[in-house]
C-alpha cells in the first residue's frame, strides 16, 4: 500500500492510511512525479487505485480542511491533561482542608501539601485517606505533579525573563521574532509588540 504525507502548514506527517475527500489536494510520486498537485477529484479512478495499491507510492496530501499538526495537537492535549490535573488538585485541597480547625494547618497548594505529607506523619495520613476516596495513592500523585511540573517549566521559560547579560533591546527583538512562526492575526502581532514593549521597557 502507498504511503501517505498528510499536510497541515508547514507540517507534514506520515500516514500508512488516510482517507482523501475529493476536494482535497494531492500529489502522487513514485521514483517520478506522476501526478503534479491537483484536486483529488481531477485524478482519473485507474491512476488513484495504481497508487494507493502501489507500495512504492508516496502520496502527498493537502486536506481541504486542514486541521492542526501532530506537533500542535501534542501540546493541546498536554495543555487539557494539565487542565484536567489542575482541577483535580483543587478538588484534593478542599477536600483535605474540610474540617481543620483554626489551628491546624490549611493548605492552598498540592506541591506544599505534597510535600508536607513527605515530611509529616499526620499530614500524609490524612492526606493519603483523602486520596483513597478515588483510589488514588501517594505516587498516582508524584507522577502527576511531576508531569504538570515538567509541562510548567516547557511553557514558562526563563529565557524570556529579564536578564542583566543581554540588552532589553535584543531581548525584545528576540520575543518578536516569534511572530514570523505564530501565525497570528495583526491585531495580535500589534498587541504583541506593545506587549514586549511593557515587559522589556524599549519602544
Amino acid at each position: 500500500m502507498a504511503t501517505y504525507l498528510e499536510k497541515n502548514g508547514a507540517c507534514y506527517e506520515r500516514k500508512t492510511n488516510l482517507q482523501v475527500h475529493p476536494e482535497d489536494r494531492i500529489s502522487i510520486f513514485d521514483h517520478v512525479n506522476i501526478v503534479p498537485m491537483t484536486k483529488r477529484s481531477n485524478v482519473d479512478e485507474t491512476t488513484w487505485q495504481n497508487a494507493i495499491s502501489n507500495n512504492r507510492s508516496l502520496i502527498v496530501v493537502e486536506k481541504n480542511a486542514p486541521g492542526p499538526c501532530t506537533g500542535a495537537k501534542f501540546l493541546q492535549n498536554t495543555n487539557d491533561i494539565c487542565h484536567v490535573i489542575g482541577m483535580m488538585y483543587e478538588k484534593l485541597l478542599k477536600d483535605f482542608n474540610a474540617g481543620l480547625s483554626n489551628q491546624q494547618q490549611h493548605f492552598s497548594s498540592i506541591y506544599k501539601l505534597h510535600a508536607a505529607a513527605l515530611r509529616n506523619h499526620y499530614i500524609r495520613i490524612r492526606f493519603t485517606n483523602k486520596l483513597a476516596v478515588y483510589g488514588m495513592r501517594m505516587w498516582h500523585i508524584s507522577l502527576l505533579i511531576d508531569y504538570k511540573s515538567e509541562r510548567n517549566d516547557q511553557v514558562h521559560r526563563p529565557y524570556w525573563s529579564i536578564r542583566p547579560d543581554v540588552p532589553r533591546s535584543e531581548q525584545r527583538d528576540n520575543a518578536l521574532a516569534l511572530l514570523n512562526t505564530a501565525n497570528q492575526t495583526p491585531d495580535f502581532s500589534e498587541a504583541f509588540q506593545l506587549c514586549t514593549s511593557c515587559v522589556y521597557g524599549t519602544q
